[in-house]
Formats: structure tokens, C-alpha cells, sequence
């Protein structure tokens, strides 16, 4: 919904003069309504909402390409918040039900009287307005406690009003919320299942939700009812979005201004999500262990793996980043910033050894180790993250480093040239040389002077003018061997670069044989 100081509006009729009249005939500006758009039809509309956000949309129902209960229904499966108002001339108990069904605020019908439409704008405009304050009132509530969760609070400053309450319902403690989800679509169902005025849910990054929870709510046994809740917080939520949530608890505390410390311990105790094992709930009993970490870098992994890199052998990459893997793994789920540390080291350190080849000096700016590895949710993230970088530095050096009498975009042309009858692909290519397809794709262009596509449409256009200086064969039949699904692509392909369809170009090159029928043109 758009924030501005007055409501959109958005008039759709299939009628221009309905329409238009519409605009002109209300006093919009004393009702707070700016006319943002005019639509002629159901899709019309929807794309107009899709791009403006109105905060109302006045409707017909019976248009052509698109009717109004459509429209309503689409705007609502794509998630968009616009209040809808209908006008029909039809005063059919269907379709007002249907409408109801769809959360519709007012169903009027034609013809309709001034006074009724207005009083029905200004409903829904009070309705919008309210809607409005309460949006930015949360928004003013979660960025105080998302700075209260990254930085310390200042004693000095007094609480907000909301939070006041919190200080009487110790201890208190955060909870945070992890998975493939979009917030906003979790927010709404997490808060339902918090006992009431127990907790403020809130977002504290753009991708994860977090919960101040007071635990008086609680038994005696905290830590074991807590912990019984959110596992069933997340049973209900991951079969409600059917896919994984994790929730990490954060260690109580027992005031506000610490909550800081709360929110920090349930980050690191969510960490260990990156394991994908059966657990979805993670609180401080994961770091009950006796077991230590390796404390010493073993460079041998290291070595090797630049030697599997210089002697470009793809598989020994991948075996030997696998074997890494199991050694810092020794221990069943080490502390995951120990695990990030050491991988974000090794690759650290291969770069660094890397570096003497200017070639892959880009690479290595572009895709930092720490930042991608922080970026990665889990080990098997990690994981082929590196094995994926360390098998393109491999391919980098190897076609620069390749026999300058069999360069590796020369064995591509001619790979293309063999199979120009097949549906090439980039990737398909690509895959011949061993390299990545945009690696492959940026190669070929500079050495071969035109692009990828453009290449391979010259080579089969060739091998057509050959085939209809040489034979009988039709168009329809041509562009079928060459690829092709529809013969007019190959027709409008043909002419383009010939200046002649082909059945012209039949008919100048090779006049001993039947020209191909009009069908063909």
C-alpha cells in the first residue's frame, strides 16, 4: 500500500464515459482520494495495481477482457492489499455472494446515487486511513527493537509505551525464526499462536522473524515448556508453508536493555540449523559438549588442492573439498562459526595463492570467501559453493593455459558444426569445453567476434542455403531437420540474414527442382 498523504484510487469500467465521468464528478480532494488511473478492463487494471498499489479500486463487474470479480480474485492470489468497491448493473445474489467471498467493501448498484457512492468511499477511506496509523505504528515498534537487538540501549533514553508493559512480565527472552519463507506471510500466523499479550513479533533482518517473549506465560520448568512451545510453533508452521522453520532460543534475561544478549545467543544456538538434521528447535543445550575443535590449519588440503587445480582435475577437487569437510567434521556439529572460519580460511588462502594469475584477479573481488560463505544456510551450501568456485578457477587457467593449436572455442565451433541439425544450447555446449555457461559465453564472443546465438543462426542458415542449392527438399521439411518448431520462425530467421525467403531462394539457386509450395512462405 502506498504511504502518501492521500489514498489512490483506481476507477475501472469498461465505459469511457462512465469512467471519466466518475473522476470528474466527486469531490476527491475534500475526501482526502486522488484518482491515480482510469482502466478499461479487467487486465487493464491489474497490471495498473500491480504497478501503483491504489489503496482502493472502484470496479465494474461485467467488462471484457477481464470482468471485476477476476480482477479481484487475481489481485488477492498475488497479495496485493487494494480495497475493492463493486458497481454492477445486476442485481444477481451470485455474484454479490462471490463477492463478499473475496473480501469486497461495498456492492452497489447501478444506476448508482452520489451521496451512496461517496458514503461509500469514505467507509473504506476510514477503514484505510486506520489500517494506515496501525501499519505505521508496527513499523515504529519493530525498528525500535531492531536496533535494540543490534546495538546497546541507552539507560538514559526512557522506554516507548509498548515496551513499559514488558518490564513488569520478567524474565524476557527472543526467539528467532529461520527458513524459506517470506516474513511478511509468517508474521500474521507466528503471532496468532503467541499467548496473548505475551510477545511482539517482529523483523529483525529481511529474512528472519524474531519473538520478544515474556516467560511468566511459562511453568516453573521453562526451559523445557519453551522449548515444547516453539517445537510446536514450528510443527504448525512448517505444514502450514510446507517448508522447514528452525527457531532459536535465546538465553532469558532479566531486563530490557539485555535483551540484546538474548537476541545474539538465539543467532548463534539458530547457526546450527546448517547441519539439516531432525532438529528445528535449538537452544543453549547444544553447546553441552566436552569435544574440541581442531586448533591448527592442516595445509595439506591446501597444497593439494592447488595442485588439482593447476593440473585441472575437476573430480580431485571435489574429493579432496569433501575429505576437508569430513576432518573439521570429526566432531559431530562443531560450532558453526567454526566451521564457516575454517572453510572462509582455506578458500582465503588458495586465492592468495592463486593471485600471481592476473586472470583470476577479478574473480577473486567479485565473489569474496566470507561474504559467500556467510550467505550460505547450510554446510551442503557451503560445500558446493566451494567445490563450484575451486572448479572455476580450475577452468580458467585451463583455457588459457590450453595448446594454442587447439584452443578450446575452436573445439566448440566444430562441435557445433557436427551437430548444427541439433536444438544447440549454450549450456550444451558449453558442457563439451568444460566450462561455465557464462564464462563459455563471454570466451566465445571475444574470440570469435559475434555472440553465441548469432553464431550458431549464421552456421545453420549456411548449411541451409547449401542443402536448397543442392536438393529437393521443402521448407517445412528444412526446418525441421535444423531445429526448428515452427517453420515461419525458420522463414523470418532465413530472410533476415539472405534477404530472400527460402522457397525464392530455391527457385534462384536451383530451378531444376519443384519450387516449394505457398504453404511454405
Amino acid at each position: 500500500m502506498q504511504i502518501s498523504s492521500q489514498l489512490l484510487l483506481l476507477i475501472v469500467d469498461d465505459e469511457p464515459s462512465i469512467r471519466n465521468g466518475l473522476a470528474q464528478a466527486l469531490p476527491f480532494s475534500e475526501m482526502n482520494i486522488k484518482v491515480a488511473g482510469l482502466a478499461g478492463s479487467g487486465n487493464e487494471a491489474l497490471d495498473m495495481i500491480r504497478l501503483q498499489t491504489p489503496d482502493i479500486v472502484l470496479t465494474d463487474i461485467k467488462m471484457p477482457n477481464g470482468n471485476g470479480l477476476d480482477l479481484i480474485k487475481s489481485a488477492k492470489k498475488l497479495g496485493l492489499h487494494s480495497r475493492f468497491i463493486i458497481m454492477s448493473g445486476y442485481d444477481d445474489f451470485q455474484f454479490a455472494k462471490t463477492a463478499l467471498q473475496y473480501g469486497v467493501e461495498d456492492y452497489l448498484l447501478k444506476p448508482i446515487k452520489k451521496e451512496e457512492l461517496i458514503q461509500a468511499l469514505l467507509k473504506v477511506r476510514d477503514k484505510a486511513e486506520a489500517e494506515r496509523r496501525s501499519v505505521r505504528l508496527l513499523q515504529s515498534k519493530e525498528s525500535f527493537l531492531r536496533n535494540l537487538m543490534h546495538r546497546s540501549y541507552d539507560r538514559s533514553q526512557p522506554l516507548p509505551e509498548f515496551l513499559l508493559e514488558y518490564s513488569n512480565r520478567l524474565p524476557l527472552c527472543i526467539l528467532v525464526c529461520d527458513g524459506d519463507f517470506y516474513p511478511q506471510e509468517l508474521k500474521k500466523e507466528l503471532a496468532s499462536l503467541i499467548p496473548d499479550s505475551t510477545g511482539i513479533v517482529f523483523e529483525c533482518d529481511e529474512h528472519r522473524l524474531a519473538v520478544l517473549l515474556s516467560l511468566q506465560v511459562f511453568s516453573q520448568t521453562v526451559p523445557l515448556a519453551l522449548k515444547e512451545f516453539c517445537q510446536n510453533v514450528v510443527t504448525r508452521v512448517s505444514a502450514l508453508f510446507h517448508t522447514p522453520v528452525y527457531i532459536g532460543i535465546g538465553n532469558s534475561v532479566s531486563n530490557i536493555s539485555l535483551l540484546r544478549h538474548s537476541y545474539r545467543s538465539a543467532l548463534e544456538y539458530l547457526s546450527y540449523s546448517m547441519y539439516k538434521t531432525e532438529l528445528q528447535v535449538f537452544d543453549s543445550a547444544l553447546l553441552e559438549t566436552g569435544d574440541s575443535c581442531p586448533v591448527t590449519i592442516n595445509n595439506s588440503y591446501s597444497d593439494r588442492l592447488l595442485e588439482a587445480i593447476l593440473n585441472y582435475q575437476p573430480e580431485h577437487i571435489d574429493e579432496i573439498t569433501r575429505s576437508f569437510l569430513d576432518w573439521i567434521l570429526y566432531i559431530p556439529m562443531p560450532p558453526p562459526s567454526f566451521v564457516r572460519g575454517m572453510c572462509t580460511h582455506l578458500m582465503v588462502d588458495i586465492q592468495k595463492n592463486l593471485s600471481s594469475y592476473k586472470i583470476l584477479r577479478n574473480e577473486f573481488l567479485v565473489n569474496t570467501p566470507h561474504k559467500a560463505i556467510a550467505q550460505c544456510l547450510f554446510l551442503s551450501d557451503i560445500s558446493q559453493w566451494m567445490i563450484s568456485a575451486l572448479r572455476h578457477y580450475a577452468t580458467v587457467l585451463h583455457v588459457h593455459v590450453i595448446d594454442d593449436n587447439a584452443p578450446v572455442i575452436e573445439a566448440a565451433a566444430s562441435y557445433i558444426r557436427k551437430n548444427i541439425t541439433s536444438r544447440l544450447t549454450l549450456e550444451e555446449v558449453a558442457s563439451q569445453v568444460h566450462l561455465s555457461k557464462n564464462y563459455f559465453a563471454a570466451l566465445f564472443k571475444d574470440y570469435m567476434g559475434i555472440n553465441f546465438r548469432d553464431y550458431v543462426l549464421e552456421k545453420k542458415i549456411d548449411y541451409a542455403k547449401k542443402l536448397l542449392k543442392e536438393t529437393d527438399i521443402t521448407v517445412s521439411n528444412l526446418s525441421s531437420l535444423l531445429g526448428y518448431e515452427e517453420y515461419r520462425s525458420f522463414n523470418r530467421a532465413f530472410k533476415k540474414s539472405t534477404g530472400k525467403s527460402p522457397s525464392d531462394y530455391h527457385r534462384l539457386y536451383n530451378p531444376s527442382f519443384a519450387s516449394d509450395s505457398k504453404r511454405d512462405e
